[in-house]
């Protein structure tokens, strides 16, 4: 039924299907479909549905509980684009051959709750995006969800705007490298327990918070952190955020730190005493209106390779001192608005800055 733009109901009742092994885009871009019946549709055989109903836009109600999914492996975009389905009741059965559930509900903006407590999830590899922007959502049960197998959870919930609570703490991800924008946007969220969180395979985590505006205390203080490549905007716009523990990061394979605690404007203390910046290009708005921060250590720094140091500390007004004496500014070509609005400091040494590539 791929690309029937004109149906709007579908009768599948008699529909079977106990010898189909492929679902993969069966009503794709049926636009104009409001109704679907599947009482005796037996998906047992099937091992592929990604795609299945990807930008059925115009379904708002979706019952499929009476399908069994013993070997499915490939749900993957099954309702991606979805944007009217505000009520979905999913499979009664399904097996432990899943593999993909990435995309699975991208964009389906009106749906408030998910259950996964029938989800055999415990060799599932990808779920990436997998509530993207599913920004109605408010309740979402994932308390017997395995992830030990999962090795992608980029952008996971990202833009999931009004969900308050999220409890993910038996999450296993020894195995994921990919934290990229997991929470990003996720603005309602007031706390996330993620301090067992297993990172030591983790290289990207870079937006992995960001815009979460009502968390107020994070604890990552046993992230590790010792392949991470990209930290950019990882906590941008926390801006009610006033404990941060990363005490124990370790950030030699760092590369960009850009952005990295921008308007984390509650924050008084931030320890980053243990960073090693020496692979870090980047380190533009890196503390962008951090206003409450008093104090700033950054005089061990190695800037060798950073090109980019525009807007560092702009509108760190509370910052009295600032020791840049052994900072290295030879390969730094962009320091505009560096210091900007830093009202309160009354010291800064940039006796030894070396400004021979700076163009701003």
């Amino acid at each position: 039924f791929t690309n029937c733009s004109s149906i709007t109901n579908l009768d599948l009742t008699s529909f079977k299907a106990i010898n189909v092994e492929k679902a993969q885009g069966m009503f794709e871009n049926c636009i104009k479909l409001t109704n679907i019946k599947f009482e005796n549709f037996n998906g047992n055989k099937i091992s592929n549905l990604s795609y299945m109903f990807n930008n059925c836009s115009s379904l708002s109600k979706l019952n499929i509980s009476s399908i069994s999914l013993l070997n499915a492996d490939d749900l993957s975009f099954m309702f991606s684009n979805c944007t009217k389905m505000s009520s979905l009741t999913l499979f009664n059965k399904l097996g432990t051959n899943l593999l993909k559930m990435n995309s699975m509900f991208y964009n389906c903006y009106k749906l408030g709750t998910l259950n996964f407590n029938s989800f055999q999830t415990i060799n599932v590899e990808n779920t990436e995006k997998m509530f993207y922007s599913c920004s109605n959502l408010k309740t979402l049960s994932l308390k017997n969800f395995k992830t030990s197998s999962t090795s992608n959870m980029g952008k996971m919930f990202t833009n999931c705007s009004l969900l308050k609570t999220l409890d993910i703490s038996s999450f296993d991800t020894s195995n994921v490298t990919n934290f990229d924008s997991m929470f990003e946007n996720c603005a309602a969220l007031i706390s996330l327990n993620i301090k067992n969180f297993d990172t030591s395979n983790a290289t990207k985590m870079n937006a992995m918070f960001h815009n979460c505006r009502t968390i107020s205390t994070l604890d990552l203080s046993l992230f590790d952190t010792s392949k991470a490549t990209n930290f950019s905007h990882m906590f941008a716009n926390c801006s009610n955020l006033n404990l941060l523990n990363i005490d124990n990061f370790i950030t030699s394979e760092v590369t960009s730190m850009d952005s990295m605690f921008y308007n984390c404007s509650k924050l008084i203390n931030l320890n980053i005493k243990t960073f090693n910046t020496i692979n870090v290009i980047d380190m533009s708005n890196m503390f962008l209106n951090c206003k409450n921060v008093k104090e700033l250590n950054v005089s061990y720094f190695d800037t060798f390779q950073v090109t980019s140091m525009i807007s560092m500390f702009e509108k760190c007004s509370s910052l009295n001192i600032l020791n840049l004496s052994i900072i290295n500014t030879s390969n730094v070509n962009n320091m505009a608005h560096m210091f900007s609005e830093c009202s309160s400091l009354t010291y800064v040494n940039i006796g030894n800055f070396n400004t021979s590539q700076v163009v701003n």
